[in-house]
């Protein structure tokens, strides 16, 4: 789980259920950030009621800080648990395209490996 985690309520009374709700969404996604950095990533989240047309919609803002990159994503749903959802799915998205870019030991050696193969193969003819 990822060792920092804060929640803020922006004139938003955050209840246990809410509270529990965003833990167990959003705590687990350190499974989707490399091994090496899980210790130095830091996830706010903010909740806080935007005005759209005369109505007050939850918005959730989640800012994860990762080294080398930070991720910032806010969206409005119509419960805030909806908008939760919607952010732990791009956070989802974000993070498996950052894990393309810097592939842990693993995928380096799996991926240097298939490479030595197919340049054995061409040169060996």
């Amino acid at each position: 789980m990822l060792q920092k985690f804060d929640v803020i309520g922006i004139h938003v009374k955050i209840d246990q259920a809410l509270h529990a709700y965003l833990e167990q969404k959003l705590r687990s996604m350190d499974r989707y950030v490399p091994k090496h950095e899980r210790t130095a990533a830091h996830l706010e989240v903010r909740l806080y009621e935007q005005r759209q047309d005369n109505h007050k919609l939850p918005t959730c803002e989640a800012i994860l800080r990762l080294p080398g990159e930070t991720f910032a994503l806010t969206e409005t749903g119509v419960t805030p648990y909806a908008a939760v959802d919607i952010v732990k799915a791009k956070l989802k998205l974000d993070l498996s395209h950052y894990r393309g870019e810097y592939p842990d030991g693993k995928q380096r050696r799996h991926l240097s490996g298939r490479l030595r193969d197919r340049l054995g193969s061409i040169i060996l003819g």
